[in-house]
C-alpha cells in the first residue's frame, strides 16, 4: 500500500520548486536576448542604409562620368546633372537617396522609404532626418 502511494506521488509531475526555477532561468535568457535582438536590428537597419548610400555614390559616379562622356566638360553642380544623369532624390525601394552639394561637398543621405512615400525628384532632398549621412569632395 505504501509503495502505491509513494508512485503515485513520483508520477505526479513538477514540483514548485522546479517550475520556478524553470521561470527565473526563462527570465534570465530573455533579459540577455532581448537586448542583444533590438541591437541586431539597429545594426542591421544601418547596414542596409549605408547599403543605399553605396548604390547613391555609384549612382552620382556614373552620371557624372556619362555627363562629362557626353559633353566633354565637368558639370559645375548637381543641377547639371538633373534630370538626364542623375536626380537629387533617387527612389531606391525601402530607401531613397538624397544628394546635396554646397559646390565643394557631396552629402549623401539614406532616407527610410518603406511606405513608398519619397520619389525620384531633380532637386531637394527628401524631407526628415538621414538614417545615415555621408559626404565626400565634388569631384575635381
Amino acid at each position: 500500500m505504501r509503495k502505491k502511494a509513494q508512485d503515485k506521488r513520483r508520477q505526479g509531475g513538477f514540483t514548485l520548486i522546479e517550475l520556478i526555477a524553470v521561470i527565473i532561468i526563462l527570465g534570465i535568457l530573455s533579459a540577455v536576448i532581448v537586448p542583444k535582438y533590438f541591437d541586431m536590428t539597429g545594426k542591421a537597419t544601418e547596414g542596409a542604409a549605408n547599403a543605399a548610400i553605396s548604390e547613391g555614390v555609384a549612382r552620382f559616379n556614373m552620371g557624372y562620368a556619362s555627363y562629362i562622356l557626353n559633353t566633354s566638360a565637368k558639370p559645375a553642380n548637381l543641377a547639371a546633372l538633373a534630370p538626364n544623369y542623375v536626380n537629387a532624390t533617387m527612389d531606391l525601394g525601402d530607401w531613397a537617396v538624397g544628394l546635396s552639394s554646397d559646390g565643394t561637398t557631396v552629402t549623401i543621405g539614406a532616407y527610410d522609404n518603406k511606405a513608398g512615400t519619397i520619389a525620384e525628384a531633380e532637386t531637394g532632398v527628401p524631407s526628415g532626418t538621414a538614417t545615415v549621412s555621408k559626404s565626400f569632395p565634388w569631384p575635381q
